[in-house]
């Protein structure tokens, strides 16, 4: 199945951008350079941070009522951002300016999705948590922790079909 491997860089990504030689000397590549760098740094400082969010959420059962458990769902799509979609960006972008299609399109396709998936969720999560401060501040509160943890688990769930259908098609 060797000879099929042009199918992967031809359908699936189609939104990179050809390198030349010309990229290295102008500002695209100092720029992509210099943002790679800084993400490189940020990425780990992300998982860190949410993974303590989460770990305080889990291990304190005070801080277990909706709007704990909706940011700690905001934690969780940040925490995963920092572990997939920042890493793989990078990658892609290092293989991109040194000519490696191939890694780059594997990593551009998985950054891609991944960014596409968390922050759709993030949108999601930030619209459920508007809502529920509404009711609460309204004295409707109708969310409880279960409710909001099936609702969480609802959407992102729908969101992988959703993600699944559009890379296929």
């Amino acid at each position: 199945m060797s000879s099929n491997s042009s199918l992967l860089t031809d359908s699936w990504c189609s939104f990179l951008t050809t390198s030349n030689s010309s990229k290295k000397a102008s500002v695209y590549y100092q720029v992509t350079l210099t943002t790679s760098i800084v993400i490189l740094f940020l990425a780990p400082m992300a998982v860190t941070g949410n993974a303590f969010i989460l770990a305080a959420v889990w291990k304190n059962p005070s801080l277990r009522t909706p709007s704990y458990v909706l940011l700690a769902g905001l934690s969780f799509t940040d925490f995963f951002t920092g572990l997939l979609s920042q890493p793989f960006y990078v990658v892609y972008k290092m293989q991109e300016l040194s000519g490696n299609i191939k890694i780059s399109c594997i990593a551009g396709v998985i950054a891609q999705v991944a960014r596409y998936y968390f922050s759709s969720l993030t949108v999601i999560v930030m619209a459920i948590m508007a809502v529920e401060r509404w009711l609460h501040m309204s004295r409707r509160s109708l969310l409880t922790v279960r409710r909001v943890i099936i609702l969480y688990v609802t959407f992102a769930v729908l969101l992988i079909v959703f993600v699944v259908c559009d890379l296929l098609v």
